[in-house]
């Protein structure tokens, strides 16, 4: 065994283990008290940033992530121009849902519970180079290089 081969392995495990979670979803959901993780509060704070007239909820999201120090991977499901903004910032291990509400300038970051079966799902359905964010692309590259190194010691040969 080489040991590039084994360091190239590391998604291997993860994909095992999240194909079998997510193929037999209800019965590890069933060792948990609710469906999904509970958020709890991680701060609360006064924001008093000023946007340009025209900036979009997305625009802006991005703007409080990065003066949060939150950077990274993130959706802002239906949002609209005045009323608040909810951000979801997508994270391996934990993700954590910002709220700003620009009529009192407040935002909240909460933080989802840990969870194995949300983590091994987000560690499988993480793709591609779409996002500006060097931990994404380390990622993909990663899953990437397993793949080719496969591909080039045959299909059968486990290592």
């Amino acid at each position: 065994m080489r040991i590039i081969d084994l360091a190239l392995c590391v998604p291997c495990p993860s994909v095992f283990l999240s194909t079998l979670v997510m193929a037999h979803r209800p019965f590890v959901q069933s060792f948990y008290a609710t469906e999904r993780p509970q958020f709890t509060v991680e701060r609360e704070m006064d924001y008093s940033r000023t946007f340009a007239p025209g900036t979009t909820p997305k625009e802006k999201a991005a703007l409080i992530l990065r003066d949060l120090g939150l950077e990274g991977r993130h959706n802002v499901p239906n949002a609209k121009d005045g009323a608040p903004i909810v951000i979801n910032r997508q994270h391996a291990l934990s993700n954590r849902r910002i709220k700003f509400d620009p009529a009192t300038g407040r935002i909240t970051v909460e933080r989802e519970g840990f969870r194995s079966l949300n983590f091994l799902e987000r560690v499988r359905r993480r793709r591609g180079f779409q996002d500006p964010y060097l931990v994404e692309d380390t990622w993909a590259f990663s899953a990437d290089l397993t793949v080719l190194t496969r591909r080039h010691n045959g299909p059968n040969q486990v290592f």
